[in-house]
């Protein structure tokens, strides 16, 4: 039985996440997989968005995801992926 959460990808970070090879792609899947399997896990940077919503930032092979938990949808959305330079 999965624990998790489900996860998705919105817009930009969809287009960010098909772009890269699909090594680097499954690479960053994975971590999104983790941060779905243990949603509580404390981020290292959390903020709020212009709507209210807390947004978290986590390293997942080599790149900053920004995502929201959606507890009573028991779901991860991830809404922005950049490069770590």
């Amino acid at each position: 039985m999965n624990s998790g959460y489900s996860w998705s990808i919105e817009g930009s970070a969809n287009r960010t996440l098909t772009g890269l090879t699909k090594r680097r792609r499954r690479l960053v899947e994975r971590g999104i997989e983790a941060l779905a399997l243990h949603p509580f896990k404390q981020s290292i940077h959390s903020e709020l968005s212009l709507e209210g919503l807390r947004l978290e930032i986590a390293e997942c092979a080599g790149f900053f995801v920004t995502y929201h938990v959606d507890h009573a949808a028991r779901n991860v959305r991830i809404v922005e992926i950049h490069t770590i330079q």
